[in-house]
């Protein structure tokens, strides 16, 4: 349920220890939207400080990844770079997210349950 983003990181009682750094970047990921990404450069402005590369060691250090989802932040160009799981379940997380997203607004729009002719229904 915390995948597909129906629990929230702040529904749970934790505790991260880092440096200040860490925690500051820690706290702005967490601050990323369900199905959204973000740039490392964007992450280093909105948390004030640090550079792309540093805010990238901080996240490799991430004790919590599905918590504190480190998924969610990309290359400057959008690409897929390093993650302490592997690029590949970084990849599987992104799909699983879009793919949970697309069915909530399914859902939403009621196209869940009576179908739209011509979609495909998730």
């Amino acid at each position: 349920m915390l995948v597909s983003g129906a629990v929230h990181p702040e529904n749970f009682s934790f505790s991260l220890a880092g440096t200040p750094f860490q925690l500051r970047i820690w706290s702005e990921t967490m601050r990323i939207p369900f199905g959204e990404t973000v740039s490392y450069g964007e992450l280093v402005k909105r948390a004030g400080c640090g550079s792309p590369r540093a805010a990238g060691q901080a996240l490799n250090r991430n004790p919590l990844p599905l918590i504190v989802p480190c998924h969610r932040v990309m290359g400057k160009d959008g690409r897929l770079t390093g993650f302490s799981s592997g690029v590949d379940v970084k990849e599987f997380l992104l799909e699983l997210e879009q793919a949970c997203s697309a069915s909530r607004v399914a859902e939403y729009t009621g196209e869940r349950r009576h179908g739209t002719p011509g979609k495909e229904i998730i």
